[in-house]
């Protein structure tokens, strides 16, 4: 969508789906990418000894 610069609205139509479902999906699409994006763990603070 982003890629081609589709709308929510003319992916739902291309992909056969209404929009309120494309939404949604698009919302857990965005939820599964930040999840998986984030860092399995936090990165470790380096203290400089001045």
């Amino acid at each position: 969508m982003h890629w081609e610069g589709f709308s929510i609205a003319e992916a739902a139509q291309m992909t056969d789906v209404t929009p309120s479902t494309a939404r949604s999906r698009y919302a857990a699409a965005r939820a599964t990418l930040a999840a998986r994006l984030k860092p399995a763990r936090p990165p470790v603070a380096v203290v400089s000894s001045s």
